[in-house]
């Protein structure tokens, strides 16, 4: 009774809150929202619901706190779709919260949505290393593990962030897995490294060089001169390395940076122990990325010019070939073209049948649908006559319904006002009988008294 009681009141509550809504009061609203909340707490629809009416009014504080908690809400009433969903507003409204990639990690979990999963695990992660908390860092890491996920991508991840806040020795466990696969492994960085094929560089180039690159690159099919034009292709393709590696300047960038990072230990000569472990780690990690670079554009400048003679070969055998394709094509497309006009021809003779036959059996068609009109004309027709029948019957019906009805009730009446008349005549016999019998007793009265009388002259 209790519980019913308090339903029906947070339902009250929730009508006037949807009647200030309408009325843009908000303030209002939010007092009575609050209210319903103190009656039911367990209720997180109530809680996001609060939150975005504290956002309607730009109080976003608020907002957080509401949304908040109703995470914490939906999570006890074991709802974690409704948690998710109030956790994304939070990253949206307040983008400080760091707590909250985390959270939004363990419920993908439970929702069995492990890829999302990871990507906010590594969102929190990054944030984490940003604060150079790297505590927070080898839990969030430690707890990925135990989920035992076993993606090539997720371990590089791994592997990689443990490099890169100096624990190489977490990161030795994954290097088997991660070169067994192939994957090409990036130390010190924080995003999962495109696994170059055969031929590619694992490098990003400069949007001016990649321009310049995909200019240079012809869109044209091969064709009798693709000999020449790639042997133009290859000498722009050597002049955009150049410019690759004089954009790059390694060793400048390189000296350059060693440079600032001497600069900056010897000025903060005094700094704390973790500032300094973090340098360190900057510039191994620094190193370790320039060696990549440096190696993939070698490796791209090797395999250029060893594949340039084999091209070449290619180019010329594909060049006979297609000579020979052409020949082989003319042929066919002559032969096709006296097939297809025989086909033709016997095409438009036997579509000239088929749609003789087809004109006949519309005919046939039409006549029988035209007999089926008719009959069914006919049945509708009878149909309607019946129906006005049955239709007048029982207004008929009705009628002598509605008499009787009205018969029954005089007769209703008569029979009261004789059933009234028998007990009057009733009550009238029995009087005349009680009369009678009073009359009785009197005459013999009165014959005893003449008896008494006579019996008494006779005597004297």
């Amino acid at each position: 009774m209790f519980i019913k009681k308090r339903e029906d009141d947070i339902n009250a509550v929730l009508k006037r809150v949807k009647k200030f809504e309408e009325k843009n009061k908000l303030d209002d609203a939010i007092v009575e929202l609050q209210r319903a909340i103190q009656l039911n707490g367990k209720d997180g629809n109530l809680y996001n619901q609060l939150g975005d009416l504290f956002l309607r009014t730009g109080s976003t504080d608020e907002a957080v706190n509401a949304y908040r908690q109703g995470v914490r809400a939906y999570r006890r009433e074991t709802f974690p779709r409704n948690a998710l969903a109030l956790c994304k507003k939070i990253a949206r409204c307040d983008p400080r919260d760091v707590d909250v990639y985390y959270d939004m990690g363990d419920l993908s979990l439970e929702l069995d949505e492990k890829s999302e999963a990871m990507i906010y695990f590594f969102k929190y992660i990054d944030k984490r290393r940003n604060e150079l908390n790297v505590d927070e860092v080898m839990r969030t890491l430690e707890h990925i593990e135990e989920t035992g996920i076993t993606d090539i991508d997720v371990q590089q991840r791994i592997y990689e962030t443990y490099v890169a806040i100096g624990r190489d020795d977490q990161a030795q466990k994954y290097l088997p897995s991660l070169r067994t696969t192939g994957v090409t492994v990036a130390p010190g960085t924080t995003h999962v490294a495109a696994r170059p094929t055969e031929g590619e560089s694992a490098i990003k180039q400069p949007a001016s060089v990649q321009s310049t690159v995909q200019k240079t690159l012809p869109s044209q099919k091969p064709g009798p001169d693709s000999a020449a034009q790639f042997d133009a292709m290859v000498k722009r393709l050597e002049a955009v390395i150049a410019q690759l590696q004089e954009t790059v300047r390694l060793d400048q960038i390189a000296a350059t940076l060693k440079n600032a990072i001497e600069d900056l230990s010897h000025t903060h000569g005094k700094a704390s122990d973790e500032q300094k472990k973090t340098i360190g780690l900057l510039q191994k990690s620094f190193a370790l990325n320039i060696d990549t670079l440096q190696k993939s554009i070698n490796s791209f400048t090797d395999s250029s010019t060893k594949d340039r003679k084999k091209h070449v070969v290619l180019l010329t055998n594909l060049k006979s070939q297609l000579e020979s394709i052409g020949k082989v094509q003319d042929a066919v497309v002559q032969q096709l073209g006296e097939k297809m006009e025989n086909a033709g021809k016997h095409f438009t003779a036997a579509s000239r049948a088929v749609v003789s036959e087809v004109n006949k059996v519309v005919a046939k068609q039409s006549e029988t649908n035209s007999a089926v009109a008719q009959e069914v004309e006919k049945l509708l027709t009878g149909h309607e006559q019946a129906t006005k029948h049955i239709c007048s019957k029982l207004d008929e019906h009705k009628e002598y319904n509605r008499s009787l009805a009205e018969n029954t009730e005089e007769v209703k009446a008569r029979v009261q006002e004789i059933s009234q008349c028998l007990m009057d005549f009733i009550a009238a016999q029995k009087c005349m009988q009680h009369k009678q019998q009073n009359f009785a007793k009197m005459v013999l009265a009165v014959a005893g008294a003449i008896a008494a009388l006579l019996a008494v002259s006779i005597f004297i």
